[in-house]
């Protein structure tokens, strides 16, 4: 991709235009899935993911459809932005050309990795390195003997994660003074429920030009640590999450933070409230049915969920945020803090919730959790794995239809 379209994508990525367009990767692999995390950080949703393996097709992965591109972009869609992820750059952008689809309009970029680079490339790259170092520069100021601490990801869970054992780890490496950077005031506010010190808040944009300074310099001339294993210096862990060998917090935990021996996660700050009127303390079932990371679950099938409880005389509540993430049919609708989450649900006595961040956020709550995980893969990502808590019941529903599904929950709790 040349300069003038990298400058015209960027545009559309900063803008509010991208939430008018239809993003799809063209290549259902590693690559895919690490890109589609990084949308996630801008806030941007991956809307499918085409490929021409036909195996692969009406299957989803990362929570994002997989089919062929004629399913997909058969009919031709103006608002389409594709990101081709092969080697096969050439036979893609043409077939996609042959579909209606202009370069520099609908297909952006490539993102697969080449050992050599064009001279825009270049250019680009040595532009992007230029940009991390002013970052760099303004959050050391003149204070090199300072350890970085950079969590690239914007994920609520992997923030809390990383404040979990963030403090020990500081603790055994002898680290007192430190800059811990992250995106956003929200992933700022969870690593505030760890008493992290010395949090800089970054936008996604300086954050990735950050990380790009670090991996041309170095870690050890920074004096950095990448939080994430997908970074640049810690793409040899990749292969272990695909072959999925070993869980995120292992991945983690020995690859990142290297502990010699085990740890326990530390407990957040919990912040008191008030009993709200809508919830019958002990016999309430908070349902968390949304999550940006993993595939979803039928409504009908929370509606179920729903039902019953309320047959067995529980009060139900989904955790909403108005229209995006309504209510399921039945319950009432209630919306609380990352810092109340805790305390929420420990009133609440229940917890049932499709695996998302806020699984995360609440694994310290002394209360039922029960946590579904759409698909074997999203078991990478077990919170009792990650030793975030001994007594979370979690449940693979792949392949059970609603009546199983239901049963499941409702023989935990009732």
């Amino acid at each position: 991709m040349n300069s003038v379209q990298m400058d015209k994508l960027y545009k559309i990525l900063d803008s509010k235009d991208y939430q008018n367009r239809y993003v799809v990767f063209f290549g259902a692999n590693k690559i895919t899935e690490l890109a589609i995390r990084h949308l996630e950080g801008k806030g941007i949703k991956t809307d499918a993911i085409i490929d021409n393996d036909k195996n692969k097709s009406k299957t989803t992965k990362y929570g994002v459809l997989i089919d062929t591109p004629d399913n997909i972009l058969g009919k031709y869609r103006e608002d389409a932005i594709i990101f081709i992820a092969s080697r096969y750059v050439k036979e893609m952008t043409k077939q996609l050309e042959d579909m209606g689809y202009e370069q520099g309009e609908h297909i952006f970029a490539t993102i697969y990795q080449t050992s050599t680079l064009s001279l825009d490339e270049l250019e680009d790259n040595v532009s992007l390195v230029k940009k991390g170092y002013k970052v760099y520069r303004g959050l050391m100021k003149n204070m090199d003997n300072r350890k970085l601490f950079i969590c690239p990801y914007k994920g609520i869970g992997d923030i809390y994660f990383i404040g979990a054992f963030f403090n020990e780890y500081c603790k055994k490496q002898g680290i007192r003074d430190y800059i811990f950077a992250v995106v956003g005031n929200v992933c700022k506010r969870v690593a505030d429920m760890f008493e992290i010190n010395n949090i800089t808040v970054l936008s996604q944009e300086d954050m990735d030009v950050l990380v790009k300074y670090i991996g041309f310099i170095g870690v050890n001339k920074t004096n950095a640590k990448i939080l994430n294993h997908n970074a640049m210096h810690f793409n040899i862990l990749s292969p272990f999450e695909v072959a999925r060998r070993i869980d995120w917090g292992e991945m983690f935990i020995n690859g990142i933070l290297a502990f010699e021996s085990k740890v326990a996660a530390a407990t957040p700050l919990k912040k008191e409230v008030k009993l709200p009127d809508i919830i019958d303390k002990g016999k309430t079932a908070i349902i968390a049915p949304y999550a940006n990371t993993v595939g979803n679950i039928e409504m009908f099938v929370w509606e179920k969920i729903t039902e019953r409880l309320k047959e067995k005389g529980y009060t139900v509540i989904t955790n909403s945020i108005g229209n995006s993430e309504p209510a399921i049919k039945g319950s009432y609708d209630m919306s609380f803090s990352l810092e109340e989450a805790v305390s929420i649900v420990e009133m609440a006595g229940i917890f049932i919730g499709l695996r998302s961040g806020l699984c995360d956020i609440i694994s310290s709550a002394k209360a039922d959790k029960i946590i579904l995980y759409p698909d074997k893969a999203s078991e990478f990502f077990s919170i009792k794995k990650m030793g975030l808590s001994e007594d979370m019941k979690e449940y693979c529903i792949q392949g059970l239809n609603e009546d199983e599904i239901v049963e499941i929950i409702v023989k935990d709790i009732v």
